[in-house]
């Protein structure tokens, strides 16, 4: 009898895996959706940052190692495209806009 048991534990493991298996053929994840995305170093601070800014549009943002802002690309006033670089310490240096 513990036989029997045995055998059939051993066989509903082998067709949970076969299920299993047969299931992981996806190579797609599918979608993922947050709020934002923030990048950060060991120390904890951000790096990039991807989120939507207070127009309601998309943005990407970069910082350097003192947690000063290096670049913005998004969306600007009238949703039109918007690039921004800023120097090592924070002062804005160029803006390419429509």
């Amino acid at each position: 009898m513990k036989q029997y048991i045995m055998g059939m534990i051993t066989g509903s493991s082998l067709i949970a895996c076969v299920f299993m298996f047969m299931g992981a053929d996806s190579k797609r994840m599918g979608d993922i959706e947050v709020n934002s995305i923030k990048v950060v170093d060991k120390n904890g601070r951000i790096t990039v940052h991807i989120g939507t800014n207070v127009l309601g549009g998309g943005w990407l943002g970069t910082y350097n190692a003192d947690g000063k802002k290096t670049s913005y690309l998004g969306t600007g006033v009238g949703g039109t495209g918007i690039l921004v670089t800023y120097n090592a310490d924070g002062i804005e240096t160029s803006i390419l806009r429509d």
